[in-house]
């Protein structure tokens, strides 16, 4: 039994420095997969370099749709695939029918393919960037750095 997303050995792991700028803010990040594995794969990988950051979970597009109605995020980490709604869908909606400034909070989209059609999807829905799972230490922590964060985000006092 392999894990659909995998963490990758203590000696491979990214620097921490290119995440300082993030260190200490309270971040709010939205995690959309319709797997728990999946979930909790990306919450540890998260917590493991921002452990001050809120994790919240949904199971699909619908729940992540309803969820961005009612809650601010910083980010949201978005499965390409999923029964509902999938990540495409979700993505579009997000950006066409919410207001600013929800409508603009980065999305990371998520996929299995490595199919580039499949990317190019992804981000002619709109999604910022790609991420291929297995989800891996480094891409994340390269994505997370580069994304421009909301100068919104409150620092910890």
């Amino acid at each position: 039994f392999e894990l659909p997303l995998s963490m990758t050995a203590a000696d491979d792991a990214p620097d921490k420095p290119k995440l300082d700028k993030l260190m200490g803010r309270q971040l709010r990040i939205l995690v959309v997969d319709d797997n728990a594995v999946n979930l909790m794969v990306a919450g540890l990988m998260i917590r493991k370099y921002l452990p001050d950051t809120e994790i919240t979970e949904a199971n699909g597009g619908a729940v992540a749709l309803d969820l961005l109605r009612e809650q601010t995020f910083d980010l949201v980490l978005m499965d390409m695939v999923m029964p509902d709604i999938d990540g495409l869908q979700a993505t579009q909606i997000l950006r066409e029918n919410f207001p600013k400034p929800v409508c603009d909070v980065p999305v990371l989209g998520l996929t299995a393919s490595t199919n580039p059609v499949d990317r190019d999807k992804c981000l002619n829905a709109g999604m910022n960037e790609v991420l291929n799972k297995p989800l891996d230490e480094a891409q994340l922590v390269a994505q997370l750095s580069l994304l421009p964060w909301p100068v919104s985000v409150e620092v910890r006092p």
